[in-house]
């Protein structure tokens, strides 16, 4: 085999590699995500404002202009079909009910998570759409 052959397969073997990683990593913390969420959904319902706190991220506890109540209120199950989340280094964007707009253009409202020390947290963001 010759070398610009040999490089060709080499440069595609690794981003093929690469792209598996990412791609098995990202379900992993989705799965990491959702159990996360379930634990949030039912910190909710205890009505236990000490059991929710646990779940908001440290430094976005006494932050102004957060809602947590939209959360609660639009946070529909993991389970459900509609349920997506984009992951992007340490952040997530958690979209309870995907929308597509004209049928191919995913979008939908949703609130961020942040990853501190290896658990997913709540920052109290949201994005309306």
């Amino acid at each position: 085999m010759n070398k610009p052959t040999l490089l060709l397969v080499l440069i595609l073997g690794f981003g093929s590699a690469s792209i598996a990683w990412k791609l098995a990593n990202d379900q992993f913390e989705v799965t990491a995500i959702k159990a996360r969420h379930r634990q949030i959904i039912n910190a909710f319902a205890s009505d236990d404002p000490l059991a929710i706190d646990a779940f908001i991220a440290p430094g976005h506890r006494t932050r102004s202009g957060t809602n947590f109540s939209w959360i609660e209120e639009n946070g529909s199950s993991p389970d459900n079909d509609g349920w997506a989340v984009t992951i992007g280094r340490e952040r997530a964007m958690v979209i309870p009910n995907r929308i597509f707009h004209f049928y191919v253009l995913p979008g939908g409202s949703g609130f961020e998570m942040i990853k501190v020390d290896q658990e997913w947290y709540l920052t109290g963001k949201i994005s309306i759409d």
